[in-house]
């Protein structure tokens, strides 16, 4: 391959847009010399990293788990108190809205994913664009391409997962032109990202074959970028919703059509590495900093785990909980293992308290923050496909046989059938207790389903910070 010097987009982006606050690791400087295919790896790669370590560390992935009472900590960390509390009536009542302002205690939840998505985005940017420019044989464009738009189309994914708005760019924006003026809602931004990952479906497919090595400890191949893709692009129209209702509006029948192009078969699980490549379970999984919500607890065992968690306490439910459901028990291999009282600050709130914690990791947690990280698993497919089918009222079998995977197979409880009238809530119990693991999940499902608490924030808004340097007026979300 002959030398490419090219004119950086991102340093144009940084330049003409400083109210994204993005860096670019890969390229500090204005002009880049791209000698050999390895420099397009070395970007993408970087790109990939931006997008984990967006995502996957304890902001925002503690803070949203206490914001959907999925986890429950009343530590101030990661805005997790900030997250969690609420007015009267105790335990029950109005949440606040976001602290979104540049003297905020807790910001990180805020300006890490924001800034490192849009970094990932950017560097796959850059590369797409400069295929479009350079001669390059057909099967390096088809692979490079691939990797580029799945790279842009999962930040872009998450950014409207997470945000109220974002800024869309791709490979023909006038960069220099942009302003906040052009933000445009979540919808408009999950309609870029489903596009992008369409594209990167159709370069992997022209191509011969695909190794992308940016995940830590594991191998990505053609076949399996593709089913990724699809799944993602089935996952964000999903979990884009805000509302039951628009949960009800969306097109299940194209959900239904991807999942199945998907046919994911396999878990996306990087390898943590103890150092750069790590995510919060190392945190959520040690009793001390985390527990799991009592409205979780009180969903497997409505009888006597009661929600909110009482102000005066109440006797040990460990044996009514595993007797309700098998994930739940006293040993090392229960998913959720009884921990006794919480450690948490009584004048914070005892509602925050909670005597189970999240076990799944513990052995991950013990070890330093290494081995398999579940960010995308083919139970998470199954169970979009299993609600697509139900919602559209088609092979229901086959929607039953997805949910007893888990409910039956793991839980032990009794099988869903076709002719219950509930399975939309038997999917939903599974996704909250097997699917907590991957960034936003539970607020993601929680939100579709209006189950999130009295005026918590549906979505993130665009960082103080950020907004400061656009010239923008401060805003927030969430609070009546």
């Amino acid at each position: 391959m002959k030398n490419i010097v090219i004119f950086c987009l991102t340093a144009i982006f940084l330049c003409s847009c400083q109210g994204l606050e993005v860096e670019n690791q890969n390229e500090p400087e204005t002009e880049r010399v791209l000698q050999t295919e390895d420099d397009f790896k070395a970007v993408l790669d970087g790109a990939a990293y931006q997008w984990f370590n967006g995502l996957f560390k304890p902001e925002p992935a503690m803070t949203l788990l206490v914001a959907a009472d999925v986890g429950t900590s009343s530590w101030g960390n990661f805005g997790m108190r900030e997250a969690g509390t609420v007015g009267a009536p105790y335990g029950l009542g109005s949440h606040s809205a976001i602290n979104n302002t540049v003297t905020a205690n807790y910001k990180g939840f805020l300006e890490i994913p924001y800034n490192e998505l849009y970094s990932a985005a950017t560097s796959a940017n850059d590369i797409i664009s400069v295929l479009a420019q350079i001669e390059i044989d057909q099967e390096t464009e088809n692979q490079y391409n691939a990797y580029a738009y799945f790279l842009r189309g999962i930040a872009f994914g998450y950014l409207g997962l997470l945000f109220d708005k974002a800024l869309i760019f791709d490979e023909s924006s006038e960069l220099e032109s942009l302003t906040y003026e052009g933000f445009v809602p979540y919808d408009e931004v999950i309609a870029q990202a489903v596009k992008d990952l369409d594209s990167s479906v159709q370069y992997a497919n022209a191509a011969t074959s695909i190794n992308i090595e940016g995940f830590n400890g594991i191998s990505i191949n053609k076949d399996q970028l593709i089913k990724l893709a699809n799944g993602y692009h089935a996952k964000f129209l999903v979990q884009s919703a805000r509302t039951l209702a628009e949960t009800n509006a969306i097109d299940w029948n194209t959900v239904l059509t991807r999942i199945n192009s998907a046919n994911l078969d396999y878990d996306f699980v990087p390898i943590a590495d103890g150092n750069t490549w790590w995510f919060a379970q190392f945190y959520t999984n040690n009793a001390g900093w985390m527990r799991v919500d009592q409205k979780v607890i009180n969903m497997v065992n409505p009888s006597s785990s009661p929600y909110p968690y009482p102000e005066g306490g109440y006797a040990s439910d460990a044996d009514a909980v595993s007797a309700q459901d098998a994930r739940w028990g006293s040993s090392v291999e229960h998913k959720f293992r009884f921990a006794g009282a919480a450690p948490f600050r009584a004048n914070r709130g005892i509602y925050f308290y909670s005597l189970w914690k999240f076990n799944d990791y513990e052995s991950w947690r013990l070890a330093g923050a290494r081995g398999p990280m579940k960010i995308f698993e083919a139970t998470e497919a199954k169970l979009i496909k299993a609600e697509a089918h139900v919602r559209l009222g088609q092979d229901l079998p086959t929607a039953v046989d997805v949910i007893n995977e888990t409910r039956v197979g793991l839980g032990q409880k009794e099988p869903a059938t076709v002719a219950d009238t509930d399975l939309l809530d038997k999917i939903y119990y599974e996704r909250i207790l097997e699917l907590y693991e991957s960034i936003g999940n539970g607020f993601f499902d929680r939100r579709r389903f209006d189950d999130l608490g009295l005026n918590q924030f549906l979505h993130l808004p665009i960082p103080a910070k950020n907004l400061d340097s656009w010239g923008a007026e401060l805003y927030t979300t969430g609070g009546g």
